[in-house]
């Protein structure tokens, strides 16, 4: 039987655990905003579960926070 993959949506809320952290790493979401240099209130759209963010932007905030893009995007 083949493995089922996990639903993008299904992995949000961790996602979301994830990108909390890197906000503590930074202190505010304000500051892993402009460390990221992505505007504020799109990292808001991203806590909120309201916009899933750009390879880029990933990229920017994996950075920002000391992180592996791999474990921020999949927890990896």
């Amino acid at each position: 039987m083949p493995r089922r993959t996990r639903d993008r949506a299904a992995d949000q809320p961790d996602f979301v655990r994830r990108l909390e952290h890197c906000v503590k790493v930074i202190g505010t979401q304000n500051g892993l905003a402009a460390a990221a240099e992505i505007p504020q209130s799109t990292l808001r759209g991203y806590l909120l579960r309201r916009v899933e963010p750009q390879r880029d932007a990933l990229i920017r905030i994996a950075d920002a926070a000391q992180v592996s893009v791999q474990w921020l995007a999949t927890g990896k």
